[in-house]
């Protein structure tokens, strides 16, 4: 959701050369250490990260497939990647 932030961003007067955004799966160790590495490469260690994710989705806990998605949204929303 790299664009949603982009356009907050601008919305709220910052210009272009004070932030930088990367974006990263939570859920995957791979990702969010490409993401680290490109922000260290590119500005060194960060001031501040905002680490924002979450997901959701509709389930009946009636039906058991729906119960393993319920189980993946929670491992996503409360470990991430761990």
């Amino acid at each position: 959701r790299t664009s949603e932030m982009k356009s907050w961003v601008e919305a709220n007067g910052l210009s272009a050369d004070s932030y930088e955004i990367y974006s990263a799966d939570v859920s995957s160790i791979d990702s969010i250490v490409a993401a680290g590495e490109a922000c260290m490469q590119h500005q060194g260690v960060p001031d501040v990260v905002i680490a924002n994710a979450g997901i959701s989705v509709g389930v009946d806990t009636a039906e058991r497939a729906d119960l393993d998605t319920m189980a993946r949204v929670f491992a996503t929303n409360t470990v991430g990647a761990a």
